[in-house]
């Protein structure tokens, strides 16, 4: 029976590259968030980010790769570029209380239903890290003028998340470069150390 890691953090803050890296150098089945963003998608990003039609479309590709993950754990580990969780943090900036009422529902039952990760990253860095990543990749979806600043709003949300579920272990990526071998097997051995001091906190409770 193998693991199922979950990397999660803000947009733009090198998750998916991250996993990507991870998965090559431990050997993981890897399975990303989405492959393809439908246009309209792309363009209800841009105009209106918040809306109850960009939760839904992102939490059904979330809630999908954790299904294809627990098929595939059965016999192999597994590394998500996300995690169904977060989506927590992109409900709290929903407008419209109705919607963001029935996301927070919906998102509910996807955590009773599907239960966690194995093992949760949650990548922490500067707005200058951030900012970095974000001029870098130069997506289709943050073509808005206020689409820095709203990762910006959302990376913190993120570290209230980090701070409401402990099982999340916090990865300080400030400085280093997912390319960079070097760094990638010092997050390794950060990720490992984190874990076996979760499990001595856990059997000391």
């Amino acid at each position: 029976m193998g693991k199922i890691m979950s990397i999660m953090g803000p947009p733009a803050c090198g998750k998916t590259l991250l996993s990507e890296k991870l998965s090559k150098k431990l050997n993981c089945e890897l399975i990303k968030e989405f492959y393809d963003m439908p246009t309209n998608i792309v363009r209800e990003l841009n105009e209106n980010p918040h809306s109850l039609k960009t939760q839904i479309w992102f939490r059904n590709r979330r809630t999908e790769a954790m299904l294809r993950a627990k098929k595939l754990s059965k016999y192999r580990d597994v590394i998500l570029d996300t995690c169904f969780l977060t989506s927590e943090v992109h409900i709290r900036e929903m407008k419209d209380e109705f919607e963001r009422k029935l996301a927070t529902e919906m998102n509910q039952q996807d955590i009773n239903l599907l239960g966690f990760p194995d093992i949760m990253i949650g990548i922490v860095c500067s707005e200058k890290q951030l900012y970095k990543f974000f001029r870098k990749r130069n997506a289709e979806y943050e073509q808005a003028k206020e689409s820095f600043n709203h990762h910006c709003q959302v990376r913190k949300l993120y570290l209230e998340l980090y701070k409401k579920y402990p099982n999340i272990i916090q990865l300080n990526t400030e400085g280093m470069d997912f390319h960079d071998e070097k760094d990638v097997l010092k997050i390794i051995s950060l990720i490992k150390n984190e874990i076996i001091k979760k499990k001595d906190e856990k059997s000391e409770r």
